[in-house]
């Protein structure tokens, strides 16, 4: 039995062949069969046989009756039937057949073999298992994209063995195998020029016009487009030479040139990506070539091992190669090669002269006459020389041509910026798209393309071509592997440096040969680098590391640049790539306790130092319970205002926060923790700064020491309250209250109480806010803290606005905002702005009101506040709203929901989706209110927000009265009822009767609509509260009282 897929689909088997009867039982053979041994589930089995409009509830059943089809052609052919195999667990199905009995698997492995041995032979073998356009009688998205990787697959196997037979002066078996109507050959620039230089090389000149006159009319037939401008322009060359003997002549055609024609043409069976790179550098040599401009005639290609410098340079050449008259040369120097020293300089030019034609007895030994003879030779000449692995200048310089007619491409790990007339390109790992195609296309697995894990696993090859072809062997060796499978190998404790080699290529071994060149000083600072914890490091902080002067860690960090192993972001900032990263860490293992203790500590007072200074320019929203500065940094980082001072914070933070996790035990933590609050909070890292305060709290538990951890505690329950955590939060500052009041610090225990205030509030409890925010006023009364009588009055106005007294909440929010004045707190008068605004907003006076929020935004801008004008947006948006500027309301509302989600903030979300919901009531889409009220509701119901869950309720029951609903809208108000008592039951004072009275409304306006004679009393009672808190409500209770005593 064979399954065919090389032509027409079908199992071919003693009595014949089964082309089956429908294109989709062809597909699912086929999708079957390029996964041998794998499970495709269903559901992607049957997005692949049938487009969505093709799909129906019917088609699962269809795709189970065509496989039982396939098991009933596969008994037909001689098989037991139970090669279609159906895993009920994963709703998955495989096929599981030798691989021998798939003519696409066949034709796949002995190519392996046969690029492997160089072996024709077997390469003819598997060409001739086609036997037409794969995959005929298959229809769809799915087949044509397979099908044509099929025909790139047999392109290229057709290529590799003509490239071979070229090699081998084959040169009529080349023509013959080449039909120039077989429209693969004008899909291919390659095979067309392989045709008419074996046709030039056979001496058939006269054959080429008409030969390619064939192919570019089948090319113009199939695709529409003829060759490119490089290639016609070869032809024309090969047309134009003289003829070649048939006989080779081993002075005129000296062997090596053939050969790195060889290596050029096999260069680029493999290759991927890098268009930017190669468009770049092939633009500048043709712009170079024709004079239009001074570019260079020596181009060095650097980057760090194994990023394919190499393979690009290769590529390049063999795009240009057309352009060079006396041919193309290539000479390996051995620069970073295990266990080779680079080659000579000397023997170099030998090997160079030799392939030029020049017999060895004629080359003298000395260097200089040597490369006096070189220049000679090659003065009027255009040669395209290669020159890779260069190790450095001294090897360099004597190799280069005489004159600019040649062009030099030189490959090297190192830098190499002084060359005269030279042109530098630095190549980087691969984007990921190209890294995934890489591994699919070397895997010679289609079916890994698909493969979830696929992405992450070219993440862990640091997406470094090397590392890439490694992964890439690993699974074309192991058919049955799958991405996830390699992925497991490499646990979390494992370096994948062990797993990354196959025969003599080895990511390790790359590495080993650069660190053995550099200096011990080098190699002492890249162990050490190695054994930092954070993702970058700057040049100051490796300063205080090694306790060595700024200017020679420069010159030490700017060699390792140099050579690759390090990179520089930005200006004084190195980084090394991942997998260098795991190298550099095996290289700190020998490091001491003692040694890595030391850089702990000198690391720590870095930050601690320069976090300290940095963060005088950043708000503190409160004053430090212990205001004592640390130990200065012998090597700080000069600050000199705020906006350096944020760019420096930002930048390092991934760093600090790796520092914090490496040094979890150390006592400097909690002050670093301390230290680096004001600025997670006031910028938004709120993720950042629950792991550090944490881990802080941990530290001072460790040590006994209950004034940092007491301020850990208000630092973590802060961030806990801004996130909506307001339970935990509350604990947390309960606990710190207590540690302040053991420790005696009045001004913490004032910081924590102002704190917990504001937590109370959040969850309803506005007696025992009210209570924490007055011993809090009190307390920084006596302590001369303005910051902290500002905090205070800020919440209990807070207090004031929830409850719907206004006169009271307007009087807090204006002595707040004298007091942030007072305090020089610029972000605290903005916020005691806003809720100026919010209040006057409540009273129905929006024109004032919006005036406010702009004068708040205005500073929370100045100040790159982002959470603070992300609040004054949402206030500002409603404010929009009420004076029916939809259109502005929705940018507003946008704008600010973008900084919410930006910061994980839940509460902040849920109060946009609540205005949402307005917005769109008030644009008559009350269907488009609902879902943004549930969505508001599910995310204060989450956080315990009692204040939002209330004003939900209220909303939803105005939509629903608005719909004549009425059923659900009493549901909904009773809600709101019932939030109101929990509220009233749990609070020491009356709880918020503006909302108390909303309900009442809202209530008396369902009961009318219902004829119910207990709508007046509600309405009455709402009427009350409204005058007696001076809403603006009042009217519409009014009206409604006037309506029903009628």
């Amino acid at each position: 039995m064979e399954i065919q897929l090389l032509g027409a689909v079908g199992i071919a088997g003693p009595t014949g062949t089964d082309t089956l009867d429908r294109s989709p039982e062809r597909g699912l053979l086929a999708a079957l069969a390029f996964s041998l041994g794998r499970r495709i589930t269903r559901t992607a089995l049957i997005d692949r046989l049938w487009s969505e409009a093709e799909q129906s509830d019917r088609t699962q059943d269809t795709l189970d009756r065509y496989a039982r089809r396939l098991r009933a052609a596969l008994r037909a052919a001689g098989t037991a039937g139970d090669e279609i195999h159906y895993d009920r667990f994963t709703q998955a199905y495989s096929l599981r057949c030798a691989r021998d009995q798939v003519d696409y698997q066949r034709f796949a492995a002995d190519m392996a073999i046969a690029r492997r041995s160089g072996d024709t032979t077997l390469m003819r073998s598997a060409l001739d298992l086609w036997r037409g356009p794969a995959l005929t009688g298959v229809r769809g998205h799915w087949a044509e994209g397979r099908r044509q990787r099929l025909h790139d697959e047999r392109r290229a196997a057709l290529h590799d063995m003509l490239v071979i037979w070229t090699r081998d002066r084959r040169f009529d078996e080349v023509v013959a195998a080449l039909d120039p109507v077989d429209g693969q050959i004008g899909l291919d620039d390659r095979l067309l020029l392989l045709g008419v230089e074996a046709l030039a090389r056979a001496g058939r000149r006269g054959d080429i016009d008409p030969w390619c006159g064939q192919v570019v009319e089948r090319m113009r037939e199939i695709v529409g487009t003829e060759p490119a401008p490089e290639t016609v322009a070869r032809v024309r060359e090969l047309v134009a030479a003289r003829p070649v003997p048939r006989s080779p002549d081993p002075v005129a055609a000296p062997p090596v040139v053939p050969s790195a024609m060889f290596i050029l043409h096999r260069a680029a069976a493999d290759f991927t990506g890098r268009h930017a790179e190669i468009t770049k550098l092939v633009a500048a040599v043709e712009r170079a070539g024709t004079g239009t401009t001074h570019g260079g005639w020596v181009y060095s290609i650097d980057g760090m091992p194994g990023v394919g410098k190499t393979a690009f340079a290769l590529h390049v050449a063999r795009r240009i190669a057309h352009r060079f008259s006396d041919g193309p040369l290539f000479l390996e120097l051995h620069g970073h090669v295990p266990g080779q020293s680079p080659v000579r300089p000397t023997d170099a030019l030998q090997s160079l002269l030799r392939e030029t034609g020049i017999p060895l007895d004629d080359i003298p030994g000395h260097l200089d006459d040597r490369a006096r003879l070189w220049r000679a030779r090659t003065a009027g000449k255009r040669y395209l020389l290669v020159l890779d692995d260069v190790a450095d200048h001294d090897q360099l310089r004597p190799l280069l041509p005489a004159t600019p007619g040649s062009l030099v491409i030189i490959t090297s790990r190192t830098r190499l910026v002084d060359l005269d007339g030279g042109v530098s390109l630095t190549i980087d790992t691969l984007p990921t798209g190209d890294a995934i195609t890489m591994l699919v296309r070397l895997a010679r697995r289609a079916d890994v393309v698909d493969s979830p894990g696929v992405r992450r696993l070219v993440e862990l090859c640091g997406r470094l071509p090397l590392a890439i072809g490694i992964v890439a062997s690993h699974l074309h060796g192991h058919p049955r592997w799958t991405a996830e499978d390699v992925i497991a190998q490499w646990s979390e404790d494992h370096n994948q440096l062990t797993d990354l080699q196959e025969g003599d290529r080895s990511v390790r071994l790359a590495f080993d040969t650069s660190f053995r060149g550099l200096t011990l000083p080098q190699q002492d600072l890249f162990r050490l680098l190695g054994a930092h914890p954070g993702p970058d490091i700057e040049v100051h902080a490796v300063a205080e590391m090694l306790d060595l002067p700024l200017g020679d860690v420069r010159r030490e960090l700017e060699a390792l640049h140099q050579r690759h192993l390090v990179d520089e972001r930005i200006g004084g900032r190195y980084r090394f790539h991942d997998l260098l990263r795991s190298y550099a860490r095996l290289k700190a293992d020998v490091l001491t306790a003692p040694v890595r203790a030391e850089v702990v500590t000198r690391l720590l007072r870095f930050y601690l130092h320069n976090v300290y200074v940095a963060g005088t320019h950043v708000p503190a929203r409160r004053t430090p319970a212990d205001p004592t500065p640390p130990v200065p940094s012998r090597h700080a980082y000069p600050v000199l205002d705020t906006a350096q001072a944020l760019r420096w914070l930002t930048a390092e933070l991934p760093t600090i926060a790796a520092v914090v996790d490496s040094a979890a035990d150390h006592p400097d933590v909690v002050r670093l923790s301390t230290y680096l609050h004001p600025f997670l909070r006031s910028y938004g890292y709120w993720g950042h700064a629950q792991p550090i305060h944490q881990t802080a709290i941990r530290a001072a538990t460790a040590a006994g020491d209950d004034l940092g951890k007491a301020d850990a505690l208000m630092d973590l329950a802060k961030v806990e309250g801004l996130v909506g955590d307001y339970q935990r939060s509350a604990d947390h500052l309960a606990e710190a209250v207590q540690l302040y009041n053991a420790c005696g610090v009045l001004q913490g225990r004032a910081n924590a109480l102002n704190s917990l205030g504001v937590v109370e509030y959040q969850i309803g409890d506005y007696a025992a806010a009210a209570d924490s925010l007055f011993q809090a006023l009190q307390l920084c009364t006596e302590l001369g803290d303005e910051l902290g009588r500002a905090n205070a009055f800020k919440g209990l106005g807070i207090v004031e606005l929830l409850r719907g007294r206004y006169a009271a909440a307007t009087e807090r929010f204006t002595r707040s905002q004298l007091a942030y004045a007072e305090a020089d707190d610029q972000r605290g008068v903005a916020t005691a702005l806003r809720m100026l605004g919010n209040t006057t907003l409540e009273l129905g006076r929006v024109a004032e009101a919006i005036a406010l929020f702009e004068r708040s935004l205005r500073i929370m801008v100045a100040h790159d506040d982002r959470p603070g004008r992300a609040n004054v947006l949402h206030h500002l948006g409603a404010a929009q709203i009420a004076v029916g500027d939809l259109a502005s309301a929705e940018l507003t509302l946008a704008e600010a929901l973008a900084v919410y989600v930006a910061h994980n903030d839940p509460v902040g979300q849920g109060d946009i989706q609540l205005q949402m919901g307005v917005l769109r009531f008030e644009q008559g889409k009350p269907d488009e209110a609902a879902p943004a009220y549930a969505e508001a509701l599910r995310l204060f119901t989450m956080t315990n927000n009692h204040a939002g869950m209330v004003r939900t309720h209220l909303a939803l029951g105005d939509l629903a009265l608005a719909r004549d609903d009425l059923v659900p809208a009493r549901s909904e108000l009773a809600r709101a009822r019932a939030h109101f008592g929990f509220v009233r039951a749990k609070s020491r004072d009356s709880g918020s009767e503006i909302n108390l009275a909303h309900a009442a409304l809202g209530f008396a306006r369902a009961a009318a609509r219902e004829a119910d004679p207990g709508a007046l009393a509600e309405a009455q009672w709402a009427l009350a509260e409204y005058l007696r808190l001076g809403s603006p409500k009042a009217s519409a209770a009014g009206a409604l009282v006037t309506q029903l005593r009628r």
